[in-house]
C-alpha cells in the first residue's frame, strides 16, 4: 500500500477482510511509512514507492495517496507487472486516465477503482431522480472526465453554486456520490449497459 492516511486505513481493513496480507507500506518518507506500518499492521515499511514496487514481495498495490500522485504511482506499478487498486479519482485529467486504462490493458494487469456506493439501494433510487439529470445538465463539461476515468470523486470548487454546498469551504459534501451516479448514467447512455 502507498499512503498511510484515512483512506489507507480503509483499504487495509478491506484487504484484510478479503483475506489478504498487508505486506508493506510506503508513505511520504520512511518515518511516515514506519508509523503507518505499525498502525495498520503491515509487515514492512518501505523508504519509497519504487522500493515497495520493486521489492518482489507484493502482487497488488493499493494507491491511497493525494489525488495528483495516483497516476504516476499506478503507472509505475503497472509497468512492474503489479495489479493496482487506485483510490478515486483515478487521475486528475481525462487523457491521463485513458493512458492508465491503456497501460493496464497492455500490461495485462488488473486495475480497479473502488466504488462502494454504486449498488446501494439509495444510490439506485437517486439515479432515477430528475434532480440528478437537472444538475448534471448545468455542468456538462464534466462528462468527458467522468466517462474517461469511470470515476466520480471530484472536488468541485464553484462555491457560487448553492447545489454543491460548502462543507468547510471544500465543496465535498455529496458531490462525489452525485457525480458517481452521473457517471453511471452517462456510461449507460453511451454503452447501453445498465446498472454500472
Amino acid at each position: 500500500m502507498v499512503g498511510t492516511g484515512f483512506i489507507g486505513r480503509i483499504h487495509a481493513r478491506a484487504a484484510r477482510q478479503a483475506g489478504a496480507r498487508l505486506v508493506g507500506i510506503a508513505g511520504a518518507d520512511l518515518a511516515n511509512a514506519t508509523e503507518g506500518a505499525e498502525a495498520l499492521g503491515a509487515e514492512k515499511a518501505f523508504d519509497s514507492v519504487t522500493e515497495l514496487i520493486t521489492s518482489g514481495l507484493i502482487d497488488v498495490l493499493h494507491v491511497c495517496t493525494p489525488n495528483h500522485l495516483h497516476a504516476p504511482i499506478a503507472l509505475e506499478a503497472m509497468d512492474a507487472g503489479l495489479a493496482v487498486i487506485c483510490e478515486k479519482p483515478l487521475a486528475t485529467e481525462a487523457p491521463t486516465a485513458q493512458l492508465m486504462a491503456e497501460q493496464a490493458k497492455g500490461a495485462g494487469v488488473v486495475a480497479a477503482v473502488p466504488f462502494v456506493y454504486r449498488f446501494h439501494p439509495m444510490v439506485r433510487e437517486a439515479r432515477e431522480t430528475s434532480l440528478l439529470r437537472a444538475k448534471y445538465d448545468q455542468h456538462p463539461e464534466l462528462a468527458e472526465i467522468l466517462l474517461a476515468t469511470d470515476d466520480a470523486t471530484m472536488i468541485y470548487d464553484d462555491m457560487d453554486s448553492t447545489f454543491w454546498g460548502d462543507n468547510a469551504g471544500r465543496g465535498r459534501n455529496w458531490t462525489g456520490r452525485l457525480l458517481e451516479l452521473v457517471r453511471s448514467e452517462l456510461h449507460m447512455q453511451r454503452t447501453g449497459i445498465p446498472g454500472l
